[in-house]
């Protein structure tokens, strides 16, 4: 749940590089699922929204389809910290191609230390969360 104890979530899809034609589809899906199981939904392609203030407002992000390099040093280092801080993150299959250069990737690395691609299935356990992981594509 997010602080103020609603569950919602941010659904991002801004690319740079490839665009899947299935983004629309996706963002659909999600907004059933979230009907289906009572959670608020909020979709964009705005990465000025990775900001510190309004991250605190979702329990979790999903990248869907996101590719190539997206965000800008401040937005990077404000979603690294909403992560760390045990932010809840979903990476839907391209969401691997997305800040792939950057010193901080989320989806460079598996647990067992191995490149991560589109077949990647789950990110370091997170101690703070059970040692369940907080990746999971």
């Amino acid at each position: 749940q997010s602080p103020s104890g609603d569950r919602k979530v941010l659904v991002f899809s801004k690319t740079s590089g490839f665009r899947h034609s299935s983004i629309a589809a996706g963002v659909k899906a999600i907004e059933q699922l979230a009907t289906q199981h009572n959670f608020e939904v909020d979709a964009t392609e705005d990465a000025t929204l990775f900001n510190e203030e309004n991250l605190k407002n979702y329990s979790a992000v999903i990248f869907l389809n996101t590719t190539g390099d997206v965000f800008d040093y401040y937005q990077q280092a404000d979603f690294e910290r909403y992560i760390q801080a045990g932010g809840g993150f979903v990476g839907i299959h391209a969401a691997t191609d997305t800040e792939y250069e950057t010193r901080w990737s989320l989806f460079q690395w598996t647990s067992c230390g191995s490149k991560c691609d589109h077949q990647c299935k789950s990110f370091p356990q997170t101690p703070s969360l059970g040692g369940n992981p907080r990746i999971v594509y």
